[in-house]
C-alpha cells in the first residue's frame, strides 16, 4: 500500500456507506502502520496496537525510531521502498 493509500484510509475511517478502509486494515492479523515522510505514525491498526502494546491514541505522531530499536530491519526496508522498490519483505517483514 502507498504512503497516500495509507493515508487516506487512515483519514476515512469511520467513512459512511460501508466503504471503510479503515475497517478492512483494522481487520488484519497483522500489524499495519502508515508513516509519514518524516516517519511519524499516521494510523495503527488494532494488531498494531497489540504488537506495541500500546494505544493507537498513544501511537499517533510518534516517530517511528522512537518505538522501534535504531537496528531493526525495518528501517533498512524503509529505505528501499523509498528508493523506489515497490514492495520488500525480509525476516517475515513485508512494506509496500
Amino acid at each position: 500500500m502507498s504512503e497516500n493509500a495509507a493515508l487516506r484510509a487512515s483519514k476515512d475511517q469511520g467513512a459512511p456507506g460501508g466503504n471503510d478502509p479503515g475497517s478492512v486494515l483494522n481487520a488484519l492479523a497483522e500489524p499495519v502502520l502508515a508513516l509519514d515522510r518524516d516517519d511519524a505514525i499516521t494510523y495503527v491498526n488494532s494488531a498494531a496496537e497489540q504488537f506495541f502494546g500500546a494505544s493507537a491514541s498513544m501511537l499517533l505522531g510518534h516517530r517511528l525510531d522512537e518505538i522501534l530499536p535504531e537496528d531493526s530491519t525495518v528501517f533498512s526496508l524503509l529505505e528501499h521502498i523509498r528508493a523506489g522498490a515497490s514492495s520488500v519483505t525480509e525476516y517475515n517483514v513485508s512494506l509496500e
